[in-house]
């Protein structure tokens, strides 16, 4: 896929059902309860993307921090599937924060 990801993303290879069911039916099964609206824009967070975002936030928590997120818009819903670290050779700042791109866009050329 070349590092683009499709409508029809999923991370993890457990959908024993995957091109039987719809989109969002699979989503509804196989994501947690973390959900943010704000503003007409809804976003669900798989509990794994929730948990690294909670993670990467914890042990940056006196410094900027930032990440990725991979997953896809379905019926005005973002479904965020994953979520990428930002890399060993990130810049952490008390107000400033740049990602690692080499490690980043590896992940997402492997993951997507």
């Amino acid at each position: 896929m070349n590092g683009e990801i499709s409508d029809d993303v999923a991370m993890e290879g457990n959908y024993s059902s995957y091109h039987t069911q719809t989109f969002s039916q699979r989503m509804r099964e196989s994501l947690g309860v973390f959900r943010l609206e704000v503003l007409d824009m809804r976003v669900v967070f798989s509990n794994r993307a929730f948990s690294a975002v909670l993670a990467e936030t914890t042990e940056k928590i006196t410094t900027e921090t930032g990440g990725l997120f991979l997953g896809t818009v379905q019926e005005d819903v973002w479904y965020i599937i994953e979520a990428i670290d930002p890399g060993p050779k990130s810049i952490f700042e008390v107000a400033y924060f740049e990602y690692d791109q080499q490690y980043t866009q590896h992940l997402i050329n492997k993951i997507a």
